[in-house]
């Protein structure tokens, strides 16, 4: 057994993703009569739910169940938007084939809802490669709260250490690190030097391409 496991993000991990996210919540706020800077609106929303990046923009105008609807709409478009481009983040489809031949565990642990979810697995055909699958419907607290993680790692039947996280954005990073998780940075959010140097990353690489499951067979925690 290799007693290691590798758990992934979704977006901007196992897709590139995270620009058509924002273009969807730009329309739909455009649509609220509101114009969202796209600087300010990525650097305050980063690891918000989508009611608390609507409740954060829109206050209290809308009630709770209204919030739940605007955000539906907005995962809705996203989905519209991103069919025509979805492809897997380049060599993640090896990358997960070579874990699987190696007997790795591996586990998705996203703040993304099933929609999205299952939008992503099942266009890319990638489902059965996960033990263990969890969402924003999985868990109390958001990344950067640690709870996904540990959820994920407990599913595996691992302890935090003896796992590995793919994550691109600081909030997925900082709750990963904050489980006491090792963390490989996938630079579609942040570039590869930036990476490096945040706490708990200890390999950053633009994609999957020149990442191998076996490099991390040797880094893996004494059981």
């Amino acid at each position: 057994m290799n007693h290691i496991g590798f758990i992934f993000d979704m977006d901007g991990v196992i897709v590139d993703s995270m620009r058509t996210h924002e273009k969807a919540w730009l329309a739909l706020f455009a649509d609220l009569g509101l114009k969202i800077d796209l600087k300010e609106f990525h650097y305050q929303t980063a690891g918000m739910t989508g009611t608390e990046v609507l409740r954060h923009f829109l206050g209290n105008r809308f009630s709770d169940a209204e919030l739940a609807q605007l955000s539906a709409q907005k995962e809705f478009l996203y989905r519209v938007l991103f069919r025509k481009k979805l492809k897997a983040t380049k060599g993640l489809l090896a990358f997960l084939k070579a874990a699987e031949t190696l007997k790795i565990p591996m586990a998705l642990a996203t703040g993304g809802g099933k929609a999205n979810i299952d939008f992503i697995l099942d266009g890319l055909s990638i489902r059965t490669y996960f033990q263990s699958v969890l969402g924003a419907g999985d868990v109390k607290h958001g990344k950067p709260n640690p709870e996904i993680y540990l959820k994920s790692a407990d599913a595996l039947g691992l302890l935090p250490e003896q796992c590995f996280v793919f994550e691109d954005a600081l909030p997925g990073i900082e709750a990963a690190h904050r489980a006491g998780m090792r963390i490989i940075g996938i630079a579609t959010t942040h570039c590869v030097a930036f990476l490096r140097k945040v706490p708990g990353v200890i390999v950053a690489a633009k994609n999957f391409e020149r990442l191998s499951p076996k490099q991390f067979l040797s880094l893996r925690a004494e059981t």
